[in-house]
Parts: C-alpha cells; sequence; structure tokens
C-alpha cells in the first residue's frame, strides 16, 4: 500500500507519543537531490503508486496538505510510502465544504490556501501533487511560490503556458509534450479547472511500453547506488 502504516504507539515521559513506522530506506527528496531527476518512464512508474496512494486518502475524506518529496518514502522494492499527516484535515466526501489553515510548505502550496479565503483540500492536494511530478522529472521546482511576485507563477496565472515552458525548456528539451499538458492541466491556478486525482490518471502519459518496467529496474538500481553513496559521503 503506498501509505505508510504505523505498527504501534510509544508512550513518552515528556507526555507525547511517538509512533512506530514501517522502515523506509530513503525518501523522493533523496533521489532527486543526489542523483538527479527521473526519466518519464520512470516518473510514470513512481508517480502513480503516489496518486493511488492519494486516492485512497481522498475516498476516504483525509486531505494531506503537506505534499512534498521529503513526505514521500520509498522503501527497499522502491515501492512509495506516503508520510507526514501531521497537517492533514479531515473533509466529507460528499460534502463541499472548505479548509481555512494556510499550511504546508511554500514551494508546494496552491495559491488559493495562501490568502486564508477557504480553499478546496482535494485541489490543493492535486496542485502540490504538479509540483512534485515537476520536481521529479527535471530536478528543480516549477516556481519558488505561487504568488504573484514570482514570474513562472505569473506566467501560469496569466493563462500563459507557452512562456513558461519556453524558459524551462532551455534546460530541459527533451520534455515530452504529453507530460507538459498534463503538469499545465494540473498547475492551473482556478481549482476548479483543476483535475482530480482521478482524471490524472487516466491520463495517457501513464501508458507503458512492454520494456518500461526494466528500463525502471535498471534505473532505479543505479540512483540507489549513487544516494546510498551521496548518503554516506555526508556521513563522514
Amino acid at each position: 500500500e503506498p501509505i505508510c502504516p504505523y505498527s504501534g504507539i510509544l508512550p513518552r515521559s515528556s507526555g507525547f507519543c511517538a509512533l512506530v513506522l514501517e522502515r523506509a530506506s530513503f525518501d523522493l527528496f533523496h533521489f532527486v537531490s543526489h542523483s538527479g531527476s527521473f526519466s518519464e518512464v520512470s516518473s510514470k512508474i513512481v508517480f502513480k503508486q503516489i496518486l493511488e496512494g492519494m486516492q485512497a486518502c481522498h475516498d476516504a475524506g483525509v486531505i494531506h496538505r503537506d505534499l512534498k518529496p521529503e513526505n514521500i518514502l520509498l522503501d527497499s522494492n522502491f515501492n512509495v510510502k506516503i508520510t507526514d499527516f501531521g497537517f492533514a484535515a479531515i473533509q466529507d466526501p460528499s460534502a463541499s465544504t472548505k479548509l481555512y489553515t494556510d499550511c504546508g510548505t511554500a514551494f508546494y502550496m496552491a495559491p488559493e490556501v495562501f490568502p486564508k479565503l477557504g480553499y478546496d483540500g482535494k485541489k490543493s492536494d492535486v496542485w502540490s501533487l504538479a509540483v512534485i511530478l515537476f520536481i521529479m522529472t527535471t530536478g528543480h521546482p516549477p516556481f519558488t511560490t505561487a504568488t504573484p511576485r514570482d514570474w513562472w507563477f505569473n506566467a501560469i496565472q496569466e493563462g500563459r503556458y507557452d512562456r513558461f515552458w519556453s524558459s524551462h525548456l532551455k534546460c530541459m528539451p527533451n520534455f515530452s509534450g504529453s507530460l507538459q499538458r498534463l503538469i499545465s492541466s494540473m498547475l492551473v491556478v482556478e481549482p476548479t479547472a483543476r483535475p482530480t486525482i482521478a482524471d490524472v490518471l487516466a491520463n495517457p502519459w501513464f501508458s507503458l511500453s512492454p520494456d518500461d518496467e526494466d528500463v525502471y529496474s535498471d534505473e532505479m538500481e543505479i540512483k540507489e547506488k549513487m544516494v546510498i553513496g551521496a548518503l554516506e559521503k555526508e556521513k563522514g
């Protein structure tokens, strides 16, 4: 399952409790920062797992509100485990109630979260997922924050996706058109115009060829070695 399960609770002398979680080897941030961006093939397989985990959350009325690479863990078989539900909110799946707390990490927060005027948590999670996908496939964020002071966000806000992509494509010429269109559909300023996670999962970009699983396995093994080497070097 793509959600990191807990196996117990340990009471602490401080009065707080500690959750005992399933052990995961790395997080997605480790992979991007120490081994570079993912190929589109590997991005499809990893990101689909993330989406499936968040689909289960949304179906249960759970809004994460702090989705970012550091909160996406990978076990020894490269299975995704979504973690850190500290900012999560519970919403009735059949209700249209809004959330008002501007929580999360600025890089990944949707623009409607900042003004504290109320937002649809599911759609704000979709925005954060788009930022994660962009980082996975490029190695860097699409913008600094989703606020008017950011040039790249302004291009999105004005509907000038051509300007947004032409700037980024100078550094990543092999970025496919289908992936650009998927990310653009998720990075829409108007929340009601964003797709649901189910819509994203149905996107044709996720289709795989017969050899893609082997490509994925080979790439992830190489990346794992790079990450292990980098972390060992950091420890000295």
